[in-house]
């Protein structure tokens, strides 16, 4: 295991995605940013899942299904995934749209173990889709969400169909007021923009090997302004672009508030986190950027013109602290 050490300071905190669990020195606003990690694993980008990070390793969807019975014996069982609309067409609660979308219309479906060869439309709140793989390409979405509060999505795998060169957004909360959305331990390829929501819940999902075309702007995550609670966390996202992130809090149709960002390994876009508040917008406040680990595998600074831009550190509750280089483990100084 490849460490840095140092002295310990005053604080030492758990440092996040690394196994075994190692401690390191962060650093809070004002605290010299020299200052080097105590016990920290370098190194992680190129080995996401050693380090405790999500990957294709362990992300996306779950092939096979453990359980242990009641004397003790270990079953393993082989999932099995039905293709829609090859094999099925409709379900409790869902329909497949023969303009080539499947739609979920009732509250309380549980979509699971489905391959999808088109966009899965959410219409209805309450509904759990897992252990899905969603194939569609173009100009198109791979699970939208339409005013749909309380969707839980785990274990997803989304991106461009066969033939198809790259998908325009993985998940997107297409009218951007859909409460309570989880996303979690997806794996999402392919797409100009990984996810775009702008509240919920974004845990252990692998975002990666975005794709461009002719106007496109490269998201790994992304939120457009709102003031519901965003969290970010453990999340594993590349962009190898120069343009636009990995994360990115943008103002466009409101404030950015109530934002956590922590505890994600990142890297890439022209910078790598776009922190809530640009030249000429609204004041931003209560945007945590944690405990995060940029690497600079694509670009020297992270980013190809730097870590992060646009945060206000005067801002209301704004946090910028512990964030460190994953190469070195030395402080990522506030932008």
């Amino acid at each position: 295991m490849n460490v840095v050490t140092g002295s310990t300071s005053w604080l030492r905190k758990l440092c996040v995605g690394t196994s075994p669990v190692v401690l390191f020195t962060g650093l809070f606003l004002g605290a010299p940013q020299s200052a080097v990690a105590a016990e920290l694993e370098l190194d992680c980008a190129s080995r996401p899942a050693k380090c405790g990070y999500p990957s294709n390793r362990n992300s996306g969807l779950k092939k096979k299904v453990r359980r242990t019975t009641a004397d003790g014996r270990r079953i393993v069982r082989e999932v099995r995934f039905q293709t829609i609309p090859d094999e099925v067409r409709s379900g409790p609660g869902w329909r497949w749209d023969s303009r080539g979308f499947v739609q979920i219309n009732g509250d309380e479906t549980v979509f699971k173990n489905f391959i999808v060869k088109g966009t899965v439309d959410v219409l209805a709140d309450n509904v759990v889709i897992k252990n899905v793989r969603v194939l569609v390409g173009g100009e198109s979405f791979g699970i939208a969400l339409r005013r749909a509060d309380n969707t839980k999505i785990k274990r997803c795998f989304v991106g461009p169909a066969k033939g198809e060169r790259r998908l325009m957004v993985g998940i997107k909360d297409i009218y951007g007021d859909a409460q309570n959305t989880k996303i979690i331990r997806c794996n999402i390829y392919g797409t100009s923009t990984g996810i775009q929501i702008g509240r919920g819940r974004i845990v252990r999902n692998f975002i990666h090997d975005l794709r461009y075309e002719s106007g496109d702007h490269l998201n790994g995550i992304t939120s457009n302004g709102s003031t519901g609670h965003l969290l970010v966390k453990r999340n594993t996202i590349f962009n190898s672009h120069d343009q636009t992130d990995a994360i990115g809090l943008f103002q466009d149709f409101g404030i950015e508030a109530n934002r956590t960002i922590v505890g994600n390994l990142v890297a890439g876009g022209g910078y790598t986190i776009y922190g809530g508040e640009g030249s000429g917008d609204r004041s931003s406040y209560n945007i945590k950027i944690t405990n995060n680990r940029f690497s600079n595998i694509f670009y020297n600074r992270s980013g190809y013109y730097g870590h992060g831009t646009a945060f206000n550190r005067r801002g209301d509750g704004n946090v910028w602290s512990d964030n460190f280089w994953d190469h070195n483990g030395r402080s990522v100084p506030v932008p």
